[in-house]
């Protein structure tokens, strides 16, 4: 089971000390980082569950609740497949052309994309409301949590930070607007409807 081994409290304090002190966090989250499937399953989906959670809650408030728990499952889905895509595009920048270790990529942005999307899917869900407005200019925090994740790089370069910086953030903003799209359209849900 998915669920057995994970320790819930080790993800809200990682997702806490990213948020609030990434300076400090960032030396103890790239060491335990390994693999994408570890890091999906030790934190990544647990993530993606409160993320989908969280918007299913909203929506409920809102909407009928058929269209809240598919609204939430697209969320969840939205939330993994727009990590893993990110990790793919900036690793072939980062592995190929800067030589920085896999590990230390999907730490960024594996890491950076969470603290993104959990503000992104809460400001999603409060559609054109000024809460959720407030909600979007928050995802954008994960600059200050990239910035300082770049920083504690073993091979860090400083000519290259707006380089990684630029990669990094388009990959991280875009890839979640764009998978939410897509599902939004492969599934049917009318966008003037949510």
């Amino acid at each position: 089971m998915i669920f057995m081994g994970v320790k819930y409290r080790n993800i809200y304090t990682i997702t806490k000390r990213l948020f609030l002190y990434p300076d400090l966090a960032w030396l103890e989250v790239i060491k335990s980082t390994d693999t994408f499937k570890s890091f999906l399953r030790n934190y990544l989906f647990a993530v993606a569950m409160v993320s989908g959670g969280v918007v299913f809650l909203i929506h409920l408030l809102q909407n009928h609740y058929l269209q809240a728990i598919g609204l939430a499952i697209l969320c969840f889905i939205s939330c993994i497949c727009s990590s893993w895509l990110a990790f793919l595009l900036t690793r072939e920048y980062m592995c190929r052309k800067l030589c920085y270790s896999e590990r230390e990529v999907l730490a960024l942005v594996g890491y950076s994309h969470a603290i993104f999307f959990i503000f992104y899917s809460i400001g999603q869900a409060w559609n054109g409301m000024f809460i959720g407005q407030i909600f979007m200019l928050l995802s954008f925090s994960f600059f200050r949590t990239l910035y300082q994740g770049i920083k504690q790089l073993e091979n860090y370069q400083p000519q290259h930070l707006s380089n990684v910086l630029i990669v990094f953030a388009l990959a991280i903003i875009f890839m979640p607007m764009i998978m939410n799209q897509i599902l939004r359209i492969v599934f049917g849900v009318s966008v003037i409807h949510v």
